[in-house]
């Protein structure tokens, strides 16, 4: 069965499937995305949080410069 619909907004498109579900051309609980496609969208968005993470924290926070001294056993330094 074929509906036609046009929408240009986000409450046209749900009253356009509200339709099309009352008229039985498309199921209530029908998976409109593949599987698949659903998973790389998915990595990629959880990507992009971490890059995002990753890069705020370069640009917001400031590693404070301080000196380190660790001593070593004249033994140790020697010792062939």
């Amino acid at each position: 069965m074929r509906v036609n619909c046009q929408a240009t907004s986000l409450n046209q498109m749900l009253d356009c499937r509200r339709k099309m579900a009352q008229k039985g051309a498309i199921r209530r609980n029908q998976v409109q995305m593949p599987t698949l496609i659903r998973f790389v969208v998915f990595i990629g968005i959880l990507a992009a949080i971490v890059y995002g993470s990753m890069f705020a924290l370069t640009i917001f926070v400031d590693p404070e410069p301080r000196e380190i001294s660790q001593r070593i056993p004249s033994r140790d330094l020697f010792n062939n």
